[in-house]
């Protein structure tokens, strides 16, 4: 009687002890996030893998945005990171990745469109050299996944080059200009910069 007992409360202690465990991740997945215009990297992150971008309204979008383009100057610890994360995770990353492109890409256009001349080139060299470092981001996500959109060359080059046209269709007019501007812009210097690499 006393052995049944005792079994009756060690079972008791590990219900307990799984329940508090579980209780813990899903807090951890679960609570609330930080505003994302405050947050540190990690908490970023927390944002980028396990929230739906989509879903969120566009003042976080906004948000996470700007802090994600001012926090990740270099991303080469990010990508350890990432392939470190499970399948679904690296999935809403690059989900979120996706969602973030337009507003990123817009921002860039209308910054562009502002400047004088004399700081043009070296702007569109701080952009292609943040877009080769998204562009390992990408690689990071798509790591060993056999799906259509992986064999299609899926990439942050392509859907660069993909949303830039979406944006384009449904731009006004002087925001058309200044879309065909930039990309003219962006595409001159990703050539000029090839050049050292050729041999002649």
């Amino acid at each position: 009687m006393i052995r049944g007992r005792y079994g009756l409360l060690i079972a008791a202690v590990v219900v307990a002890m799984l329940s508090a465990a579980a209780g813990a991740g899903f807090l951890m997945v679960y609570s609330p996030l930080p505003d994302p215009s405050v947050a540190n990297r990690q908490e970023l992150l927390r944002w980028l893998v396990l929230r739906d971008l989509s879903k969120e309204s566009t003042e976080i979008r906004q948000a996470i945005l700007g802090r994600v383009d001012a926090e990740f100057e270099r991303v080469d610890d990010l990508c350890v990171t990432i392939e470190n994360l499970d399948d679904s995770r690296r999935q809403m990353l690059w989900h979120n990745v996706t969602i973030l492109l337009e507003p990123w890409l817009l921002s860039k256009v209308e910054r562009y469109s502002q400047l004088p001349d004399s700081r043009k080139i070296e702007y569109i060299d701080r952009f292609l050299d943040r877009a080769e470092l998204w562009e390992n981001v990408g690689s990071s996500c798509l790591r060993n996944r056999e799906d259509p959109a992986r064999k299609d060359g899926s990439s942050v080059s392509k859907l660069v080059m993909d949303q830039i046209q979406q944006c384009s269709k449904h731009a006004e007019p002087e925001q058309r200009r200044q879309i065909a501007a930039f990309m003219a812009a962006v595409q001159a210097r990703w050539l000029w910069r090839q050049l050292p690499s050729f041999k002649l």
